[in-house]
């Protein structure tokens, strides 16, 4: 009658809302140690029941088994009460244990699968130890598997707090079914009345071993990326594994890597559900104190003035030390999570026990002491993961974050290479992620880049030398210009110096030079018509020239005679005539010279037409220095006899330019136009780059030169080379040569040739991208970085 009526109560208690699932299922686990009560009075006796909901519920089956005059009713009725609510009931309950009791398939004692489990499971050997209970190898009969026993150890079965949560334990599992959390088989008690349940064996290793290893073979500032994201990939299954518990309304309290097993072949479970907490249940807040104040790996339950401390020291939330139970709640568990992952980058627990400190100071420092950063201990730790572990592990829970799946979610956009919530990234690490997203695209791009600057340095190189060859040949063709004009002039003063060497000695000339040095008479003012007649012959012979004279110095006033042509048909006319004074300055240097020695110079005629104002003269003496008269003979002509040329060019304009030492210009041609320079126009004035040549009196030493070239023109001046004329009296040679329109020319090739080039390039990289987006899989061009949803979120996309 009691089994019956307790049923009666099960199934009316879950059709009204009265009870859960899992608080009925808790009730029935409890029961089985205390046979002698009612379902009822163990839901009542252990608090999840009110004991008001008892006695609405015993006065409401009374007045429906009032109405049966006999024992026989009251059973039939009750019967078909139990009929009516169980088959309401069946259809919404989904946990196993609760269905099989309603259905009055389940007794005390039996495993959830029906069987008796101190027959159908036997003990092999001892697996692992915890704080207060063991595990065991075991083996399942009926389906011959093997399989992992847990029971109490010795010294907690005495210890009712620690059977009631050994069985909620069990309770708490079996409501999680994840492929993360480790299934529950069946319960039983053995023979003396102590629980056990069986589970699946996962054999390995715990996830601080996995660490451990990890870290010894890791530095201060540099780790093995391939094992970090193995560890990463474990830590992510078991983020899962939390946020299903959860969504179930059950927070874990005990997070830690011990209490994660990996198998061998990378299977990861959540182990010890014992410190769980059911949100919202009927025994929260229900935890009574062990007599253990262990502050090891092992979780405890200890009492502080503010409540009760539930968790592992180590890795323990700030509101688990400060024992404020009701603040104990999801964020908890993230909590765990970050001092997980801490573990994981540091290889050391976040909260360090120091063994000279006791329990309470050791809560107080998780309480109020500053959170530990990873980077502190670990400086290979990108930050973005330091940011993540940090905002997991903040102290108030209302800023860790919402929930296990946002921090699962941040994780795995940092394997990826995304932005992290957590941690505002500056704008270079942006701009790199957005290349690294678009990888295709940024090796294309930077493919272009590359063949570009290629092709930009080899234009530039292709530029430079272009400019340096035709640099090269300007100068090249400028010397060898200048060295044609400069034998140009040789020649011309060849011949100049051997006209007057033939002057010299006509015989009329030497018979007035004896005549002269003869008599004792001043006889210098009679004109010399003996030699009209040899010197007119000699001046119609060569036109070039504007007259030959002789010019007289000594005993008495300087003379200066001088034979000059008249014109076509009209016999030459001598006549007595005064130079300039800087001719006779030149004429007075000269008589010290070696008889029939030539010298040359060129002056300014100022009466002249300005084209023909600079005159070259040219003298010789007759007589030695130590006669007493100093006859010199000279021959007069325009500086155009010299023969200024340039060779004409469609491309190419050539100035020449000859000047005396100071930079006068004294002649000047071009291919182009005509230059009329006056007494005052230098070289600088019309070719500034020049003018440093005669300012450093480079213009004075024999033999020195100086070239030079701009973007489109090349120059060069060096005196003329004949001894001639004195060191300063010399000549000297410029040639300007503007290659401005062969440039352009040459330039707008060559940009033809680069423009060819560059278009060919594009095109060729054009077919590149589009063969890469015909021959590469659709899915390859996704959106690099894409992270999947969390598990949850998983299963609110597909229903």
């Amino acid at each position: 009658m009691h089994d019956e009526t307790d049923r009666l109560f099960a199934a009316g208690a879950l059709l009204h809302g009265i009870l859960d699932e899992g608080a009925l299922v808790r009730g029935l686990l409890l029961a089985a140690h205390e046979p002698a009560k009612s379902l009822v009075d163990v839901l009542v006796g252990h608090g999840l029941l009110a004991g008001s909901e008892q006695e609405r519920f015993s006065r409401s089956l009374e007045k429906r088994l009032d109405d049966a005059t006999s024992e026989v009713d009251r059973r039939e009725l009750l019967h078909r009460l139990l009929a009516q609510h169980i088959s309401e009931a069946v259809e919404r309950v989904r946990d196993p244990i609760l269905r099989r009791y309603l259905n009055g398939d389940w007794s005390k004692g039996q495993g959830i699968d029906g069987s008796d489990g101190r027959e159908s499971c036997r003990l092999l050997e001892l697996y692992r130890r915890g704080g207060f209970g063991e595990v065991w190898r075991g083996h399942e009969v009926a389906l011959d598997r093997e399989v992992a026993v847990k029971q109490l150890r010795a010294q907690s079965l005495v210890n009712d707090e620690a059977r009631r949560r050994f069985l909620r334990e069990a309770q708490v599992i079996a409501r999680l079914q994840h492929p993360n959390i480790v299934p529950i088989y069946s319960i039983w008690t053995d023979e003396r009345g102590n629980p056990r349940y069986s589970m699946r064996f996962v054999e390995g290793r715990t996830f601080d071993e996995v660490i451990q290893e990890f870290h010894a073979s890791t530095s201060e500032r540099r780790c093995d990326p391939v094992r970090l994201n193995i560890l990463m990939s474990i830590f992510l299954d078991v983020c899962d594994a939390v946020a299903f518990a959860h969504s179930r309304e059950i927070v874990h309290r005990d997070l830690k890597p011990a209490n994660i097993m990996v198998s061998g072949f990378g299977q990861v479970v959540v182990l010890d559900w014992g410190l769980a907490k059911i949100l919202g249940g009927a025994d929260e807040g229900s935890e009574r104190p062990l007599d253990e104040n262990d502050l090891s790996n092992a979780p405890c339950l200890e009492e502080t003035r503010e409540g009760l401390v539930v968790g592992s020291p180590l890795y323990m939330a700030p509101e688990q030390a400060a024992g404020t139970n009701t603040r104990v709640g999801p964020a908890t568990d993230i909590y765990g999570l970050g001092a997980i992952l801490f573990k994981v980058l540091t290889g050391e627990s976040p909260h360090q026990r120091h063994a000279a400190r006791n329990a309470k100071a050791h809560f107080e420092d998780i309480v109020h002491a500053e959170t530990p950063r990873v980077r502190r201990l670990a400086r290979w730790v990108p930050k973005a993961l330091d940011a993540i572990c940090a905002r997991a592990m903040e102290k108030e829970p209302s800023e860790r974050y919402e929930s296990v799946g946002e921090l699962e979610l941040d994780i795995r956009r940092w394997l990826v290479g995304e932005p992290v919530a957590a941690y505002p990234e500056p704008t270079r690490a942006r701009v790199a992620r957005w290349f690294v997203r678009r990888r295709l695209g940024t090796l294309l791009c930077a493919s272009f880049l590359v063949l570009t600057a290629v092709l930009a340095s080899a234009s530039m190189f292709l530029v430079d030398t272009h400019q340096q060859v035709i640099d090269d040949e300007m100068h090249r063709q400028i010397d060898r210009s200048m060295q044609s004009q400069q034998k140009l002039f040789q020649q011309r003063m060849v011949e100049i110096e051997g006209d007057l060497q033939i002057v010299v000695r006509l015989s009329s000339v030497r018979q007035y030079l004896d005549h002269v040095l003869e008599s004792d008479n001043d006889i210098r003012g009679e004109e010399p018509k003996t030699i009209l007649e040899d010197v007119g012959q000699f001046l119609n012979s060569n036109r070039d020239y504007r007259s030959i004279g002789l010019s007289l110095v000594g005993r008495g006033p300087d003379l200066t005679f001088e034979v000059m042509p008249n014109g076509d048909g009209v016999p030459p006319s001598i006549r007595q005539t005064v130079l300039p004074e800087s001719i006779d300055e030149f004429l007075w240097e000269c008589r010290s010279l070696p008889v029939a020695t030539v010298r040359m110079t060129a002056w300014w005629d100022e009466s002249r037409d300005p084209s023909k104002a600079v005159r070259l003269f040219a003298v010789a003496p007759l007589t030695d220095p130590s006669d007493a008269v100093s006859i010199i003979a000279f021959i007069e002509a325009d500086i155009g006899l010299l023969d200024l040329s340039t060779h004409r060019e469609d491309l190419v304009r050539t100035d020449i330019y000859l000047t005396d030492h100071r930079g006068v210009i004294l002649a000047s041609r071009s291919d182009r136009q005509a230059i009329v320079p006056d007494a005052t126009t230098r070289i600088e004035d019309v070719v500034p780059e020049l003018g440093p040549y005669y300012a450093t009196d480079l213009s004075l030493v024999r033999g020195d030169a100086l070239s030079m070239s701009g973007e489109n023109w090349a120059a060069r001046v060096e005196p003329v080379n004949n001894d001639l004329f004195s060191l300063d009296r010399s000549l000297h040679l410029a040639k300007v040569r503007h290659v401005a329109p062969f440039l352009d020319m040459i330039r707008a090739r060559r940009d033809r040739v680069v423009l060819t080039e560059l278009l060919l390039l594009v095109g060729a990289l054009i077919v590149i991208v589009v063969l890469f987006w015909i021959l590469t899989p659709r899915s390859n061009w996704l959106r690099v970085g894409a992270t999947s949803p969390p598990l949850r979120d998983q299963r609110k996309l597909t229903g």
